[in-house]
């Protein structure tokens, strides 16, 4: 079972300033966890930093709650050693359904029999006590409405039909919308309008179940864009 830690030139010297910070005054950060159907990947940010100012740090291959857990451990003491401190949270957004108020979630895609994740069985050097299980497109709802905050959605989305929106700037506006992401499978949530807790747009994560997709034929004009696309996902 093994995955790569990503150091990227970037990442080393971000990494390097952060383990000073950490000799001088310690360093209070996050931890990220994506788990698809094929890949998990793990990013960290400082507490207090924009949100884009994240360092993927991990990426491996892995289908089997077993594996996910070594990796997740490998993780947690290279971060312990590294930053000489524990994360403040970790958000861990699985592809499946979540339960028991984010301790437990199901990995739909996952081997039949290492599909169940429990929070508590998770290792404590990534996991502490503020720690919380989400579903991946709960999670994606939450990041969209994170970099809307900071006007960040241009660098990500456009609109899909510009002839309905006259102004140059893409941000959530005051209405419900439907999240989709394609991966190992597709993908759904949902931001709603409305004050709660003083946010403007709440989360709410649902279930699409598994979808079918049918490939266009040969002589679609769209065949070429479409295994582009598909070609695109089996990488990612």
């Amino acid at each position: 079972v093994r995955g790569r830690f990503l150091c990227s030139m970037q990442n080393q010297e971000t990494l390097k300033q952060w383990r000073q910070d950490a000799k001088n005054a310690g360093v209070e950060y996050f931890v990220g966890v994506d788990v698809g159907g094929t890949n998990c990947r793990v990013a960290v940010m400082r507490k207090g930093k924009p949100v884009l100012s994240h360092v993927i740090v991990y990426k491996a291959e892995c289908n089997k709650v077993s594996d996910l857990k070594k990796h997740l451990s490998d993780v947690g003491n290279s971060l312990n050693e590294l930053l000489n401190a524990k994360p403040f949270a970790t958000a861990l957004a699985a592809a499946g359904p979540v339960t028991d108020n984010g301790t437990k979630c199901i990995i739909t895609n996952y081997v039949h029999g290492e599909q169940e994740i429990l929070l508590s069985e998770l290792p404590q050097s990534l996991f502490t006590a503020n720690s919380k299980l989400l579903n991946d497109l709960e999670s994606t709802c939450y990041g969209i409405i994170a970099i809307n905050c900071d006007k960040k959605l241009n660098d990500f989305f456009v609109p899909l039909w510009k002839c309905l929106h006259e102004k140059e700037e893409t941000k959530l506006e005051p209405h419900h919308y439907v999240v989709l992401a394609m991966g190992t499978g597709l993908g759904t949530g949902m931001i709603f309008y409305g004050q709660t807790e003083g946010h403007t747009h709440r989360v709410e994560p649902i279930e699409a179940g598994h979808s079918l997709i049918t490939g266009l034929g040969k002589k679609n004009p769209h065949y070429k864009e479409e295994q582009k696309l598909l070609e695109y996902l089996s990488e990612t």
